[in-house]
């Protein structure tokens, strides 16, 4: 499976330091979704919350707000910024050293310089991160090293480019790639089996996932799903990189930590991993 675009070599081994430096990510993530949530319309699937990767520029962004402004978090620069459909930096906040308060702060009176509700904000209730320091009010944000950001840009670029190619061999069933704040996973869904009123009935979830109960570093996955039936694994063929894994999620999962360590090829490793993986799936779910 060729990429979209080159493959930006993954230097770091995984270490709770980078790990660590991920999860401040994370947490900044939320006020580009706690944007959408409190001045866009609110989707089912909650995807006015969810955020797109811009390859060119290394950062992510959030919704368009009336078609107007859109707010952004700069991996480069570890800063959220404010910009306009030119592109045009309207606003920026380097998050290093500050606090959560006051990136709030910020951000409301931002908003409400340009007409929009800024009070109204405050951060997303329906669902929880794990708790972390960040969550106190004297904690301010770490200022991360250039090595763990770079590491952390090549992540999502990779990501970007491994699902550019996934969406362009199956243009009929892919969805947008997007990130979704709450868990922090970079994927696309394809969509596989609709029923004549358009509700899905089989799908195949392939994406980038940060640490969890999967695994102890970042991976990539690949999900089958068919409604109303529970898959089985037992009989798909083994993987040439990573594997398949039932106990807490089902599908198949390739470490970071795994490819990292290889002396192969990374591209090739995922390339193999996701064609092997999806072909597999498809034949499951078919």
């Amino acid at each position: 499976m060729p990429f979209e675009f080159p493959w930006q070599v993954q230097l770091l081994s995984p270490s709770s330091a980078l790990h660590e430096a991920g999860t401040h990510y994370h947490h900044a993530a939320q006020f580009l979704a706690a944007v959408g949530q409190h001045l866009l319309s609110h989707e089912v699937d909650d995807s006015h919350t969810n955020l797109g990767w811009e390859s060119h520029r290394q950062v992510f962004v959030g919704r368009w707000i009336e078609e107007k402004i859109r707010l952004g978090l700069d991996y480069r620069q570890f800063a959220l910024f404010f910009e306009n459909q030119d592109n045009k930096t309207l606003a920026s906040f380097s998050l290093a050293g500050k606090t959560k308060g006051a990136a709030w702060t910020w951000l409301k009176a931002s908003l409400n310089s340009w007409g929009f509700p800024g009070n109204e904000l405050s951060a997303i209730d329906h669902y929880d991160l794990p708790e972390h320091a960040l969550d106190k009010e004297q904690t301010s944000f770490d200022d991360i090293p250039t090595e763990y950001r770079q590491e952390l840009q090549r992540y999502r670029q990779n990501t970007q480019a491994a699902l550019l190619s996934v969406a362009k061999q199956s243009p009929d069933w892919a969805s947008a790639i997007r990130t979704w704040p709450h868990h922090y996973d970079s994927a696309i869904l394809l969509e596989v089996v609709k029923d004549d009123s358009g509700q899905l009935q089989a799908s195949v979830g392939v994406g980038l996932a940060i640490p969890d109960s999967v695994a102890d570093s970042y991976y990539f996955y690949v999900s089958p799903w068919r409604r109303d039936t529970t898959l089985s694994l037992d009989a798909l063929p083994p993987l040439s990189y990573g594997h398949w894994q039932t106990n807490s999620f089902t599908g198949a999962v390739l470490p970071l930590s795994e490819l990292v360590a290889s002396t192969d090829d990374q591209q090739k490793q995922l390339s193999t991993f996701l064609s092997e993986a999806i072909d597999a799936s498809l034949e499951l779910i078919n």
